[in-house]
């Protein structure tokens, strides 16, 4: 059905307040959820470099454990990820933002019918696997690099 199909004032009504709830959920999801990864993860290998440069510092060697140099590199790798993340989530939220954007458009113009609004949408928001396998990327960084660091403290 298309939006001058509408007939009934409290459907046509209830659409636009679903057109309008539907921004401001993607939006808040998109802060949110992101925020909350991408912070933790910047957190965790930031802290893993810098314990790293500390231990390497304060020793003043590069190996003042076996593998400090890997251990450093994992978590320099997970912070680039983490980068790589945070610039693929924006990129793919903005084009989710944009096809509901044009598909709300083109069903104002009666162009499209609310079903295939919905539709549409539902296909833009799909699984996106490349976004977690980021995200568990930076994270087994993160854990190479612990792994790395206890192995050289407990058993050097």
């Amino acid at each position: 059905m298309k939006f001058s199909d509408t007939k009934a004032p409290e459907l046509h009504k209830a659409r636009i307040e679903y057109v309008n709830q539907r921004w401001r959920d993607l939006y808040e999801r998109q802060l949110d959820v992101g925020n909350r990864v991408i912070k933790y993860l910047i957190l965790i290998n930031s802290g893993g470099a810098v314990a790293s440069l500390s231990l390497i510092g304060a020793m003043k060697t590069l190996d003042p454990i076996s593998g400090a140099r890997w251990m450093l590199a994992l978590f320099l790798l997970g912070i680039v990820v983490t980068g790589l993340l945070m610039a693929i989530g924006g990129y793919r939220l903005g084009r989710v933002f944009r096809g509901w954007r044009n598909d709300t458009d083109s069903y104002y113009k009666d162009e499209l019918d609310w079903e295939d609004v919905l539709k549409q949408d539902r296909d833009r928001a799909r699984y996106f696997w490349i976004a977690d396998a980021l995200g568990w990327a930076a994270f087994l960084c993160f854990i190479g690099g612990l792994v790395i660091a206890a192995r050289g403290l407990l058993f050097s």
